[in-house]
């Protein structure tokens, strides 16, 4: 059975395998594949979850799975857990971001720290990954025949706002139409709360027969007429996406497909004779309060949809490829047809991921050297019993990695020789620090690096390691978390970035 605890941000890991960006090598590039499908041309929606976050903290338990070494991904919620970790480290934005990094350096000025170390979790132990892949799929795909969550229609939105003390100017029109017999229930369910909003608005009145004055909704045609617009009209919108009403321009296409006398002409003249004053007064205060609410509630949230319509549409014609699949899933034979059946996917634990295919030389041997043994030991998982030599084994392939940087970059000899000793870790850290010009040729690297050079103790943590192993412990589990934060990052692209030179 899962169990409900608080967890320290430090101890959990984004999912590498998450639906929304498809399977990516570490946490960091999760992250940025997150900032990427969040964003839209309002913004990125990752803004206003962490305005939620900050202010009112993590309500609903995200959901974790913990593998039987104790390292944790976050399989439900990592929206929320990638806030988190952008507001502890500001230098995980990209720099194109410049919007993002604004929002989220106020935000993280306002953040209270303890929303790091407390973070309210449901954790399933590895043997209950299909209980938790359950759990997900009854909150992420519907309704489900009655097993699923049952999501709100747009009446069920207004009855909340309503419940709340909120302005409902949408509910009490829904509530006029159904009275007067003029739509029913469920027509007006059949359509999104944004697109009855839109319809609603200038252009679609003016279709219509709607007037708005006053914060008051005013029918000014015959209601037989008004009843007959209104219909049509519904009916054609059931079902339909955000993006058949998108815009003004969308909206007069889609009216003009019915051949309705537009009560305003596009000039602002008059183009119908219909005037209602056969309408009783009472039938002109149909709905009180301001019409923004009904379209401001939902609509950047139903505005920021129209691309994962289109992205849908493209994948039903065939243009999205499927990435890394061999990862994902395995394939069984079966009655002559190929199916596809989901195998339980752990990240690689610590520098499990790595890559190198540097040429042996006397700069590189050493590299080549210290990857294959970090590797071996993360697959067989042999680092969690012998941690201080890992330690020791990372540090030094860090010092190796920054040294090897610099001499490619012919900045080494004159580091070298300005010192009495070899330089020393600290030191060759402060020389990145100091020299602009490194990073100038390599941009990439200097967001990856200051990534890692941020990691708070991360540098004393491996030489108190190195030089006091009888005071200082290492425990594996930081490790795994220190290579999934930013050092398997760094380390990979200085060898990617020479393996191509």
């Amino acid at each position: 059975m899962s169990e409900l605890a608080y967890v320290k941000l430090s101890e959990i890991h984004v999912w590498t395998d998450n639906p929304r960006t498809g399977t990516v090598d570490d946490e960091i590039e999760e992250i940025m594949g997150l900032i990427k499908e969040q964003q839209t041309k309002n913004g990125n929606k990752l803004v206003e979850l962490a305005h939620s976050i900050v202010d009112k903290g993590i309500f609903e338990p995200i959901g974790v799975l913990k593998y039987k070494d104790g390292f944790m991904v976050v399989k439900e919620g990592n929206r929320r857990i990638a806030c988190l970790k952008l507001l502890n480290n500001l230098n995980i934005i990209p720099p194109e971001y410049v919007v993002l990094q604004k929002a989220f350096n106020k935000l993280k000025t306002k953040a209270n720290k303890s929303i790091f170390n407390r973070i309210p979790a449901r954790i399933f132990d590895e043997s209950e990954n299909e209980d938790m892949e359950l759990w997900i799929e009854l909150r992420h795909n519907g309704l489900q025949g009655g097993k699923g969550l049952d999501s709100w229609k747009s009446m069920h939105i207004e009855n909340w706002n309503k419940y709340r003390g909120k302005k409902t100017p949408l509910l009490d029109f829904h509530d006029y139409l159904i009275s007067n017999g003029i739509l029913t229930a469920e027509q007006i369910d059949g359509v999104s709360k944004t697109n009855w909003s839109r319809i609603l608005g200038t252009v679609g009145r003016e279709y219509l027969g709607l007037d708005y004055e006053n914060s008051v909704y005013k029918i000014i045609i015959p209601k037989k007429e008004f009843k007959k617009r209104i219909a049509q009209t519904i009916e054609a919108l059931s079902g339909k996406s955000v993006g058949l009403v998108y815009d003004n321009e969308s909206i007069h296409d889609f009216f003009k497909g019915f051949n309705f006398n537009q009560i305003i002409g596009e000039a602002g003249e008059s183009t119908s004779e219909l005037d209602g004053s056969d309408m009783p007064e009472a039938e002109e205060n149909i709905v009180r309060d301001n019409v923004r609410n009904a379209v401001d509630i939902e609509s950047e949230i139903e505005d920021n949809n129209i691309q994962d319509t289109k992205d849908t549409h493209k994948k039903d014609n065939g243009h999205q490829s499927d990435t890394n699949e061999e990862a994902e899933v395995e394939t069984v034979v079966a009655a002559g047809t190929n199916k596809k059946k989901r195998t339980l996917t752990k990240p690689k634990p610590l520098l499990g991921n790595i890559t190198c295919a540097l040429e042996s030389d006397q700069d590189t041997d050493g590299i080549i050297r210290l990857v294959s043994e970090l590797k071996k030991m993360s697959l067989s998982s042999s680092y969690q019993e012998y941690p201080i030599a890992t330690a020791m084994l990372m540090r030094n392939l860090l010092e190796q990695c920054l040294i090897y940087y610099l001499k490619i970059r012919k900045k080494w000899r004159k580091l070298y020789s300005s010192k009495r000793n070899d330089p020393t870790l600290t030191e060759i850290i402060e020389k990145y620090t100091s020299d602009t010009d490194i990073f100038a040729q390599d941009k990439s690297l200097e967001r990856k690096f200051i990534i890692l050079k941020d990691t708070p103790g991360l540098k004393e943590y491996f030489n108190m390691i190195v030089h006091h192993p009888h005071q200082f412990a290492a425990k594996p589990e930081l490790l795994d978390s220190i290579a999934q934060s930013g050092y398997l990052a760094l380390i990979q692209h200085i060898i990617d970035y020479f393996e191509t030179e």
